[in-house]
């Protein structure tokens, strides 16, 4: 598919909890960023995966497009738009929450995306982090 590329699967640790719990503010703490948009109202409005990798020098963000095959889904990386750095990864986030704020109504399989990190100094077992995505996603 062009455009797309394939991403490796992990598993994934969605935070569940209630809205204006800290789910975004927990995650920003244990990734030691600020990429997460923090607020007393309902703020996250997409389902946000963080995916550890070594492998880059910064930290990038872009949409992930979905496919079913069969019983299972197959997640892309949306290569026609990808923000890198901390500045536009947090632009990007707003940005998004504010669209789907003002949507009535939304397709469900447009509202996956996903942000890689490069370091993690407070998750110290790394082989975990290599095999597991955290999730942020909306409250309940």
């Amino acid at each position: 598919m062009e455009g797309l590329q394939k991403i490796e699967i992990r598993k994934i640790v969605p935070t569940i909890s209630r809205v204006s719990s800290g789910k975004s503010r927990l995650l920003n703490v244990l990734y030691n960023i600020k990429f997460l948009e923090c607020r007393k109202d309902i703020t996250t409005k997409f389902i946000n995966l963080l995916r550890y990798n070594p492998n880059i020098s910064n930290p990038c963000f872009y949409h992930l497009k979905i496919k079913k095959q069969g019983e299972d889904y197959i997640f892309y990386k949306d290569l026609s738009e990808i923000y890198i750095g901390e500045k536009d990864i947090i632009e990007a986030n707003k940005k998004i929450n504010k669209k789907l704020s003002d949507t009535e109504e939304i397709n469900y399989e447009d509202i996956f995306y996903m942000i890689e990190i490069n370091d993690s100094p407070f998750i110290k077992d790394k082989e975990y982090l290599l095999s597991h995505d955290l999730c942020d996603i909306p409250g309940l």
